[in-house]
């Protein structure tokens, strides 16, 4: 039986250099917009768990929640507070955060 969980997930770039990161599965992609790496994370995420279902039931369980590292969580939110602090942003960068639902 799966439930739906929600991941919650940064995105930040400069120009068309976009990076965005699953921050509860430590999974992370790159593209050209925030829309792009947005679409591309959540395609990365699904296919992360269609993975996860092939495994045998008890080995599941520690794919789950893989969380990045506590400091590089911390990085995350100090910018993303830096960046709430700071109106006043380079032109055509950008922060961002969403969150992906799932089945899992």
């Amino acid at each position: 039986m799966t439930t739906d969980r929600t991941f919650l997930c940064y995105a930040e770039g400069l120009g068309d250099r976009w990076e965005a990161v699953c921050l509860d599965l430590d999974i992370a992609v790159q593209g050209c917009s925030f829309n792009d790496v947005q679409t591309r994370l959540t395609e990365a995420v699904g296919d992360y768990f269609a993975y996860v279902e092939t495994l045998p039931p008890t080995e599941r369980q520690t794919f789950y929640c893989r969380r990045v590292p506590f400091l590089v969580r911390c990085c995350f939110i100090w910018r993303f507070l830096a960046g709430a602090w700071n109106a006043r942003h380079d032109a055509g960068s950008g922060r961002g955060e969403f969150t992906i639902a799932c089945p899992a």
